[in-house]
């Protein structure tokens, strides 16, 4: 069946609100494509209404966009099955030092001197390219995760949990809130190997027990880790850690202000591009 493709230029500030915006929409996919400068290009597949689009979704986003930062077109394309098209375009690529990115459906080695993590990412977060998602692995490989207890709170496909797997963790617990996420996740579990370190659940952290958690690592938006301050001092042991990315360089100061008044002292702040990720410790007893 054709498709309406709805192409957004915005503010790289403002995507993940407008990716959001475009899911609850019902889009069936959206594409991420990154220019220089501070703006991205969101192109969304809907699906038409009786061989047309629907005319209410196209008359509120013109409506919610400022015309001075934002652009949108639309345009109906010939049937394709878009999924197979964007997992067709992923290929195998390094990460940091030590990770090699496998989608499923490439039949490759991995080098020698790699650990590989098979992904069938499906429409979950987490193929690997995103930098906050690299900059996460990045800073996973540099921590002797051996005998530790790690929580990864948005797992989305499951690659940071894979990871941490990979690193020496003993247990595993991986939470979205999005179902299709976890099952996702479940799947990518199996195919690493990694499945019985890994309890996982469709949910948040308030399903983790007090101080249990040597390692935390939430890959989310600025305005989610402001709802889940209290959850993450509670679940961290006293000197535990949290490995915190998806936030762009702009929020760092906030960001960083939030971490010290829950008690987190920053260890390291990395930056990939306009992304920021911060390891920071929370005090010892």
């Amino acid at each position: 069946m054709p498709s309406l493709l709805v192409s957004l230029t915005i503010p790289q500030a403002e995507e993940d609100r407008w990716v959001e915006f475009l899911v609850e929409s019902g889009s069936e996919g959206v594409e991420i494509r990154n220019f220089d400068g501070p703006r991205v290009t969101l192109k969304s597949y809907f699906p038409l209404f009786s061989g047309h689009p629907n005319p209410d979704l196209l008359a509120t986003l013109r409506a919610q966009l400022p015309s001075d930062s934002f652009e949108v077109s639309s345009e109906i394309i010939p049937d394709q099955d878009w999924l197979k098209t964007w997992r067709d375009s992923l290929q195998p690529f390094r990460v940091g030092e030590k990770f090699f990115i496998i989608p499923i459906e490439e039949n490759v080695p991995c080098p020698r001197d790699r650990v590989a993590i098979f992904l069938e990412p499906r429409m979950a977060f987490g193929t690997g390219t995103h930098e906050s998602t690299q900059l996460c692995l990045n800073i996973l490989e540099q921590h002797d995760l051996s005998g530790a207890r790690l929580l990864d709170v948005g797992t989305g496909s499951g690659i940071l949990a894979i990871a941490a797997a990979a690193c020496g963790a003993r247990r595993i617990l991986a939470c979205d809130v999005d179902a299709t996420a976890t099952q996702t996740a479940a799947q990518n579990f199996v195919r690493n190997q990694v499945a019985a370190r890994v309890a996982h659940w469709t949910g948040s952290v308030d399903a983790v027990r007090s101080d249990s958690i040597d390692f935390c690592v939430a890959n989310l938006m600025l305005s989610l880790f402001e709802t889940l301050w209290t959850e993450f001092r509670r679940v961290i042991k006293p000197g535990g850690y949290l490995i915190a990315s998806g936030i762009l360089v702009e929020q760092s100061g906030l960001f960083q202000t939030q971490l010290e008044k829950q008690g987190f002292h920053i260890v390291e702040t990395r930056v990939l591009n306009d992304w920021l990720a911060v390891t920071a410790r929370k005090a010892p007893a």
